[in-house]
């Protein structure tokens, strides 16, 4: 899979009436979330803190894919070496299952 390598960086912005924050890399802009500081309320979750958690989970999204893959790879490794009783190997199983289909949605599989 071919994306745009990290790391992403995240930064916060603040203008006129709006919050920006942005993930980029040295090169270029990956992501603009942006929230008008007219549609926060009282009483009601701040969306641009709700925004900034989703610019720093974008900004975290290369490094947690690669990682996925290492972990994949050492369990499916680990898996093959271990003589455990059954629950132990379906916990591996288990682990195995939920990084494939993770990975295959970061793949757009």
């Amino acid at each position: 899979m071919e994306y745009t390598k990290g790391p992403w960086k995240y930064k916060q912005n603040r203008g006129n009436n709006i919050y920006e924050h942005s993930v980029f890399t040295n090169e270029q802009v990956i992501a603009e979330l942006n929230c008008s500081k007219d549609i926060k309320t009282s009483g009601m979750i701040d969306i641009s803190e709700n925004i900034k958690a989703n610019a720093r989970l974008i900004a975290a999204a290369p490094e947690m894919y690669e990682e996925c893959k290492k972990q994949l790879d050492w369990l499916e490794h680990i898996k093959t070496q271990i003589t455990a009783p059954t629950t132990v190997c379906m916990g591996f199983d288990q682990s195995i299952k939920y990084l494939q289909a993770v990975i295959a949605k970061a793949e757009g599989r």
